[in-house]
């Protein structure tokens, strides 16, 4: 989770709702989606 939260703070990765004080919650399809935009094709 660390690197989620660096993202965050960086204002990267996938979208996220602030819930409270502190909760950090992410949808599972912005998670996949975010997945999806990053993905690389290796040509072999």
């Amino acid at each position: 989770m660390q690197t989620v939260r660096n993202w965050r703070c960086k204002g990267r990765g996938p979208a996220y709702v602030v819930v409270g004080d502190r909760g950090i919650r992410y949808s599972l399809d912005d998670i996949v989606k975010y997945r999806d935009q990053k993905r690389v094709e290796l040509q072999v």
